[in-house]
């Protein structure tokens, strides 16, 4: 009976254990997320007293090429990002929609996380994660913190993604709801470089593009 009990312990905390990791990689996961979208983010301190917040954190990119061997039927250019001297990056660029896009079936991301420099000897595995459902109005959601960066989008996004040439003006990210998701954590990704891959899949479920980024994230008052 006692290696039976053993296994049935066993399996009551396996789940906890699971649970924990599963919230510890919440706020790993939306670091890549965010790296999708923009080249540097910028925010309040913490405890702040409802003036105005001091720059905390920001991402540099280093890069933002397409995979290799993947779909070319979206294509972003001349991507650039200006900090004006309150700390604020505004981000610039075209988008040429090769294909028309009727819906995103899932987004699907694998990061690799690297230090100091991106090395096979520095560089190791960090996450997989994929959302299947929703994925059209979760990226043009009001409530997610690149909202304003969507909006910048001209012709407007909404699916399904008319091909054609698109442009983003000015648009910007708000830190502030970053750090109410992540947390402390945030602060855990200084120095680090990260390098995902994102995959777009189309209403059939077939790869229609995919995007390579290498950033870091800094913190710019040092």
């Amino acid at each position: 009976m006692r290696p039976n009990n053993a296994k049935a312990q066993s399996a009551r905390w396996r789940p906890r254990r699971q649970a924990r990791r599963s919230r510890a990689l919440t706020a790993d996961m939306l670091i890549p997320w965010v790296a999708l979208l923009v080249q540097s983010v910028v925010g309040r301190s913490p405890g702040g007293s409802g003036g105005r917040g001091a720059v905390s954190v920001a991402m540099q990119l280093y890069e933002l090429e397409p995979c290799k061997g993947a779909p070319d039927n979206l294509v972003i250019s001349n991507f650039t990002a200006v900090r004006d001297k309150n700390g604020v990056n505004y981000y610039n660029g075209n988008i040429l929609m090769r294909k028309e896009l009727k819906d995103i079936s899932k987004l699907e991301m694998t990061t690799t996380q690297c230090i100091d420099a991106v090395s096979y000897n520095t560089c190791s595995y960090l996450n997989t994660f994929k959302f299947t459902t929703g994925v059209c109005g979760l990226m043009t959601s009001d409530a997610m913190p690149w909202a304003s960066l969507m909006q910048a989008v001209h012709p407007s996004y909404k699916c399904p993604i008319a091909a054609g040439k698109y442009v983003v003006r000015n648009g910007t990210v708000n830190m502030s709801t970053i750090k109410k998701l992540a947390g402390p954590s945030l602060k855990d990704a200084l120095g680090k470089i990260f390098v995902p891959e994102a995959r777009l899949y189309n209403e059939q479920n077939q790869l229609f593009s995919c995007i390579k980024f290498k950033a870091t994230f800094i913190n710019p008052r040092t």
